[in-house]
């Protein structure tokens, strides 16, 4: 089957439900026509209805089931070896130590005298690409290929690429199981490869791969390196061939060896560490005096790492420059929205209360000025919230692979992602644990789609409708996380009804309008171990208090009406923050819930 016809079925199997062919043509960059030309294939290999099909709703897979691709995958492996021809004749003579005839080679290969003539052309052009290899004929003796031992195994290991049927020549009695021994040595090599700080590419691994299995091949039918005296030292090189050996029962020699280390140096690798949207806080605003304080305070007092950026930074402290001139000054800002930005962002207001303003000399900010401060402070809270674990597995070549990462990056910068990138051997390993830790698995790769459910596939170009797809995938895969978060923060932190006496005496506390003396009574009279308290009004007739304690908890009630600084209350939100939660998710789920119940927070 080819690749493109995994790419349908991977793109069905990920989909709900119908999907239209222009939408299948689009994700490919093929035409409708294409689509529906594989279609009709598809279903032909695999002997049945594999895909349904309407006029009006699209396609889809039958009762929701893959259909059998190995399957297909065999019915197709011989026109898939004949579409590169030249490759199987180049095999062939590969193996030849002498001249050989063209009606020799026509009946290996099953096929008659001008087929063979046809595509000896192609062949002298191709021969010579490798090293220093020539293509030689010579009337009453036949063709060969003139090359080192070296660029033979080099030009076999690229033929191995193709798919070439080497069964056709190398006899089933010897080599029935060549592709078989190809996925056993996948296997061994992954178990080496992949706990490299930076592993091989796909491309890079099935290349040395497959060079291992070729020098297998040619030695046992005696072709044989130049002899080397000393052994290679290099540690991977020494696991491979202990690997192969308990294996295969195959012992490299020193030759090969050397020649295994001198391909593995040329590789490409790919860099596998994360990539998150994220910078040190503290050496981002190490040369911003007023914000470098402020964040220190912050983690200091409630626990917290801020993540500010360079522009974000510097443009906090200016506002918070001019802020205090107009405050000298006599000019007061009218705030517009500064009930509501308390009230969605009460953890924002709660640090400026009580981080910013013991800064700035003890003076209370203004609520409208406060209001036009929260959101920088709330940018950033975005930024500390549990970022979405993205992996991209891809075999694609290291320039392509960084392509798709970008691109998958600049789509999860809303959402804070991390973006980790690994080729498919690599996954294949250690599937279990990273579909455990990582929130959603994006491949280019159409196989592991269809084996694996969870992973989702993407092409790897950055073109709109791809960025598009790409970016509905991670917000989906954001509100999933939070459901679950939110879930589990129902489950623990569920909202609570205020003591009556304890509401009293807040009540009490509260029309003083002295925070302090709310801090005071919560601590003596409830004997709640409370501290950095701040109070703020979310709503015409809500009073919301934010403390920092020993244990974390969200508690409402309706009370008698009080006067708190000139405004009318009638409910109280007392939500207390702990070490054993982290505050920036749990005041997401607490403004979430509370709203939801239909309370002002």
């Amino acid at each position: 089957m080819q690749q493109r016809q995994q790419q349908i079925i991977a793109i069905l199997s990920g989909s709900d439900g119908w999907v239209r062919g222009s939408e299948i043509a689009g994700k490919l960059g093929i035409s409708l026509r294409t689509v529906q030309t594989d279609i009709r294939r598809i279903n032909e290999a695999c002997g049945t209805s594999a895909i349904e099909s309407s006029t009006r709703l699209g396609y889809r897979l039958s009762d929701g089931t893959l259909p059998d691709t190995r399957a297909a995958q065999g019915n197709s492996a011989r026109s898939t070896g004949r579409d590169f021809f030249e490759g199987q004749i180049i095999a062939t003579m590969l193996f030849e130590k002498s001249w050989v005839s063209a009606d020799e080679l026509a009946r290996r290969l099953f096929v008659s005298r001008s087929t063979i003539n046809a595509h000896l052309l192609a062949v002298r052009r191709i021969v010579p690409r490798t090293g220093k290899a020539e293509f030689q004929a010579a009337v009453g003796k036949g063709i060969r290929i003139v090359a080192s031992e070296r660029d033979c195994r080099l030009m076999c290991m690229k033929l191995l690429n193709e798919d070439c049927e080497y069964d056709i020549f190398l006899g089933v009695g010897n080599f029935d199981c060549l592709r078989h021994d190809v996925a056993e040595l996948d296997k061994v090599l992954a178990d080496i490869f992949s706990d490299l700080p930076c592993p091989y590419t796909g491309p890079a691994f099935a290349m040395i791969t497959n060079f291992i299995i070729v020098s297998i091949m040619r030695s046992c039918f005696g072709f044989t390196l130049p002899a080397r005296a000393r052994r290679c030292r290099d540690t991977h090189v020494r696991k491979i061939a202990a690997a192969v050996l308990d294996t295969f029962g195959y012992s490299f020699s020193a030759a090969e060896e050397y020649e295994l280390l001198s391909l593995m140096n040329n590789m490409s690798v790919m860099d596998c560490s994360p990539r998150a949207q994220q910078d040190d806080p503290l050496q981002i605003a190490g040369g911003y005096g007023l914000v470098a304080e402020f964040l220190q305070s912050v983690e200091e007092r409630c626990g917290i790492r801020i993540l500010y950026d360079v522009e974000l930074a510097d443009a906090f402290e200016q506002h918070v420059d001019r802020m205090l001139e107009r405050l000298n000054s006599g000019i007061a800002y009218r705030g517009r929205e500064t009930t509501r930005l308390f009230g969605h962002y009460p953890l924002a207001v709660h640090l400026l209360r009580i981080c910013l303003e013991p800064l700035l000399g003890g003076i209370r900010i203004p609520d409208a000025e406060a209001g036009y401060l929260v959101p920088y402070v709330s940018h950033a809270l975005e930024k500390c919230q549990p970022g979405l674990r993205i992996l991209l597995v891809t075999n694609e070549n290291t320039g392509q692979a960084l392509v798709a990462r970008r691109m998958i990056q600049w789509c999860a910068e809303e959402v804070a992602g991390e973006v980790q990138m690994v080729p498919s051997y690599v996954f294949t390993c250690h599937s279990d644990d990273y579909l455990r830790d990582f929130n959603l698995i994006m491949t280019t790769e159409p196989f592991l789609a269809l084996q694996f459910e969870q992973a989702i596939l993407i092409g790897n170009t950055s073109d709109h409708g791809n960025r598009n797809t790409v970016r509905n995938h991670i917000l989906r895969a954001r509100k999933e996380l939070d459901r679950r978060a939110d879930a589990k923060m129902r489950e623990d932190h569920p909202i609570e009804s205020i003591d009556p006496d304890t509401l009293q005496t807040l009540s009490l506390a509260c029309a003083t309008g002295d925070s302090s003396a709310v801090l005071q009574a919560l601590k003596t009279e409830c004997s709640l171990n409370i501290a950095f308290l701040s109070l703020e009004a979310v709503g015409p007739c809500c009073l919301s208090i934010v403390a920092r304690s020993d244990r974390s908890s969200i508690q409402h009630a309706l009370c008698d009406p009080f006067t708190w600084n000139g405004k009318r209350m009638r409910e109280v939100v007392l939500v207390r923050y702990s070490n054993d939660v982290d505050p920036v998710s749990f005041f997401r789920y607490a403004h979430r819930e509370l709203n939801k119940q239909g309370y002002r927070f």
